[in-house]
């Protein structure tokens, strides 16, 4: 099934069945009531990819905003209404996306956030279910594990969830992963060390939804961080001065140049991704978080 959505009059009209935006959806929003768009051409698997993007765990008012470029209102709304009257997802009270009707009648939704949502969903579609080993994980379950593994510390996988040390040494050095499928490749992990993960998936899933986690710990540009390391690390992204982190930092003037123009860092994971900053560059922050030089009182532009 095909939905081709259409610009009339601040109503958005499908040739399929009607999708209404919401009167304070248009027009106060970002979104244009008397401007005409391209009309969206949006097949059912789209749709599903749509849903699956605003109903997953991984999907914030943050990402939704900064990453995906609604309206900030339209994220917010967006995430308030899936999470319920209680403002936490997952929990009892979800009001999940059933539809793109529903999520279009959601204030400040309209057809470029539509629009939006399907470019990104189509580029990064969500978790899907998977049965590695025998264990079956449903797609929020396989998001929250691929998303928990991929933040997680050595101490976190091996004592507090009880992996072995070598699974979970093997799965800290071969991070970050995109599947479940992944995962359960990394030797030392078989169907035991596959039903602890997915077990976990509830913690993961409520770390995820309030942008919290075990730590900004983990594997950046093929760099370990735990969880103190990494803070210090992101700290000293944020504060150090140029002159500090090629001098007793180490860093390369490059990835110095690139730290300084691109701050401030939310998550030590947006550091790594800036351009410019590689392998080399986050080695230097991790030996120099760890020396014990930095002291930010000291940090000057």
């Amino acid at each position: 099934m095909f939905i081709r959505l259409t610009k009339t009059l601040g109503m958005l009209t499908v040739a399929t069945f009607a999708v209404a935006c919401s009167a304070a959806g248009e027009g106060s929003g970002g979104e244009s009531v008397g401007g005409s768009f391209d009309p969206i051409t949006m097949p059912a698997h789209e749709i599903d990819l749509v849903v699956e993007l605003v109903n997953s765990p991984t999907t914030t008012a943050e990402m939704l905003d900064a990453d995906i470029g609604l309206d900030s209102r339209a994220a917010a709304n967006i995430i308030a209404h899936r999470s319920g009257p209680d403002g936490i997802y997952p929990s009892a009270d979800d009001d999940r996306f059933e539809s793109l009707e529903e999520l279009d009648r959601v204030p400040f939704v309209g057809e470029s956030a539509l629009r939006k949502l399907r470019d990104w969903a189509v580029a990064h579609p969500a978790a899907q279910a998977e049965l590695v080993e025998g264990v079956q994980f449903s797609s929020e379950q396989a998001s929250a594990v691929v998303w928990g593994v991929n933040h997680a510390s050595l101490p976190e996988l091996d004592i507090e969830l009880g992996l072995t040390s070598s699974a979970a040494a093997n799965l800290i050095a071969g991070a970050p992963y995109d599947s479940v499928s992944e995962i359960g490749a990394v030797n030392g992990v078989g169907p035991a060390a596959l039903t602890t993960l997915r077990n976990q998936a509830p913690v993961w899933a409520a770390e995820m939804s309030q942008g919290e986690g075990p730590g900004q710990g983990g594997t950046y540009d093929g760099i370990n961080f735990d969880d103190a390391t990494a803070e210090i690390a992101l700290s000293i992204a944020n504060t150090a001065s140029y002159a500090q982190l090629t001098g007793e930092g180490g860093l390369y003037s490059g990835g110095a140049n690139a730290i300084v123009a691109g701050r401030p860092f939310s998550t030590l994971g947006a550091l790594s991704d800036t351009y410019g900053i590689g392998q080399a560059s986050m080695r230097s922050l991790h030996d120099y978080a760890v020396s014990g030089k930095f002291s930010a009182g000291s940090a000057h532009q």
